[in-house]
Formats: C-alpha cells, sequence, structure tokens
C-alpha cells in the first residue's frame, strides 16, 4: 500500500537545551496512512541516529499507530496508518542521536497535534 510521505528534520547543537531539534513541531497523526521519517537537515553531519521512543526515553512508540519502526544511522522511518481508526490525538516522543560516543536528546515533551489530513 502507498503511503503519503511526511518528511521532518532535526538538527543537533549540542549547546542548545533541548541539543537535538525536530523541525516539524505540529504533525498530523488523524485518520490517514502516512510514512514519516526523520532526516538529518542540511548542512547536518557528524552524528548518526540511534532511536525513538516515547518520552520516557525508553518505551516504544505504540503500535497502532505506529508501526514499521526503522532506525538506521541516516534517518528514522516510521508508519502511521491509523486511517481505519479513531483520531488518536496528541502524542509525544523523543529522539536520540550519537554524535561520537555521545547520546543527545530531543525535548521528550515534543507534542504533535492530532487530527487534519
Amino acid at each position: 500500500m502507498a503511503h503519503a510521505t511526511k518528511n521532518l528534520t532535526v538538527t543537533l547543537n549540542t549547546n542548545a537545551n533541548p541539543p537535538v531539534t525536530v523541525v516539524e513541531g505540529n504533525l498530523s497523526v488523524g485518520k490517514h496512512d502516512y510514512r514519516i521519517i526523520w532526516k538529518p537537515a542540511s548542512g547536518e553531519t557528524g552524528w548518526t541516529f540511534k532511536a525513538i521512543t516515547q518520552p520516557d526515553r525508553f518505551s516504544a512508540l505504540t503500535n497502532p499507530p505506529f508501526t514499521c519502526v526503522s532506525v538506521s544511522s541516516g534517518q528514522i522511518v516510521v508508519d502511521d496508518d491509523n486511517k481505519h481508526d479513531v483520531d488518536h490525538g496528541t502524542w509525544s516522543y523523543s529522539i536520540c542521536v550519537t554524535d561520537g560516543t555521545n547520546n543527545y536528546w530531543s525535548d521528550p515533551e515534543i507534542i504533535n497535534k492530532g487530527g487534519g489530513n
């Protein structure tokens, strides 16, 4: 089945708090079928993706609606397939990247709006 693709970019600034920033802050997770892809923003080098979790930084994303979670050094891919389900409203997640031997996390309270598309 074909998915609409939603691309988000990630930056790392070890002097910032939080050090990992995800751009697009609002991501619709309503009744639809998306493939969500997180990639480094243009010009970002020297770090790799390590994980995507619930805000506790330990638990996996809920299934359903999030399936086929794939984390590679260059991107994170998640399928959001709840088009036949109820609108799941808001959800939170944390992204971890590695720079050398150090792990850096996004804000554990990235909140995305449900509904829409």
